[in-house]
């Protein structure tokens, strides 16, 4: 880039303005640059162009008489000053173009330097809108993330409650199971120091729970006992377990009543039969429907002799 005060001596240099020491250091100049030298054609280009361009003018015949009069002998030098003016003028002329073309070049400049800071500001403003839509795009990533966190702290939160009612309810259910266990436990030892008080081992019949056992306290002379069960698998909820007694005294075997067991397939119930016993030979337990049969129909899963 050319520096404003070379583009005023260029212009001086071609008008032959500037002086003996003024023109050997700008035409070092222009040695050394060449973007300098062609300015300076440039401008010698257009002062020739303007002064080429000027209009040769006709003095009227009576002014020129008139002058020739006056003038007399100093006829040579009116010719000589008639023929400076159009060159004076070409040169004014040509001074004129010249700063009009500095100016025009310096506001083209300008220009281009304006239109490079307003796309330098244009690139900062992408560059911030760019990092306003990733900090958003982040924004809603960790609002979603936070949703999803919450909805996983609520559902653990319900489970825990579920959780801890489940354990008291267990609880609650394994403090009734030892009341009855004591309780039962009280019965079988009053029965077995009773003379009428006999007691079977049922085994089990079933090959998926061949573990499956049951003990049975019975009392003739109050026509009641005690059912213990173990290891037998949970009966669904439209079924119950029903205990049978043989008695010769009957076709069939006599309802001892239905009964559940736990979930560890524990049991321990008082029975009492439906029908008087008084000579009991075997029991059993059957799986039926839910409330029980009059008639034993479903299979046998323990069995034992006395």
């Amino acid at each position: 880039m050319i520096a404003e005060e070379q583009q005023d001596q260029a212009a001086l240099y071609v008008l032959g303005l500037l002086e003996g020491t003024e023109v050997a250091g700008f035409a070092a100049a222009m040695t050394a640059d060449p973007e300098l030298r062609d300015l300076v054609h440039e401008l010698r280009e257009a002062a020739g162009t303007l002064a080429f361009a000027a209009p040769p003018e006709v003095v009227p015949p009576a002014l020129k008489t008139a002058v020739m009069k006056q003038t007399g002998p100093r006829r040579e030098h009116a010719s000589v000053f008639t023929n400076w003016v159009p060159w004076a003028i070409a040169a004014a002329l040509a001074l004129c173009c010249t700063l009009l073309l500095f100016g025009r070049t310096k506001f083209s400049r300008t220009i281009a330097a304006q239109a490079q800071q307003i796309a330098s500001l244009n690139k900062q403003r992408e560059g911030a809108l760019n990092e306003m839509n990733f900090s958003h795009e982040q924004a809603n990533s960790a609002q979603v993330q936070i949703a999803r966190l919450s909805a996983e702290r609520d559902a653990l939160t319900r489970k825990i409650a579920q959780l801890e009612k489940e354990n008291e309810e267990s609880r609650v259910e394994a403090a009734k199971l030892t009341a009855d266990r004591d309780a039962l436990k009280d019965r079988v030892s009053a029965f077995e120091r009773n003379a009428n008080v006999i007691v079977a081992t049922l085994t089990s019949k079933l090959s998926t729970a061949p573990q499956a056992l049951a003990t049975i306290t019975w009392d003739t002379a109050k026509q009641q006992g005690v059912l213990r069960a173990e290891d037998l698998p949970p009966n669904r909820t439209d079924q119950d377990y029903q205990l049978w007694i043989a008695d010769p005294n009957y076709k069939d075997p006599v309802n001892g009543g239905v009964f559940s067991v736990t979930k560890s397939g524990n049991a321990e119930i008082v029975f009492r039969p439906n029908a008087r016993v008084t000579s009991a030979k075997a029991f059993l337990v059957s799986l039926e429907r839910k409330g029980g049969v009059t008639k034993a129909q479903g299979p046998i899963v323990l069995a034992g002799n006395l």
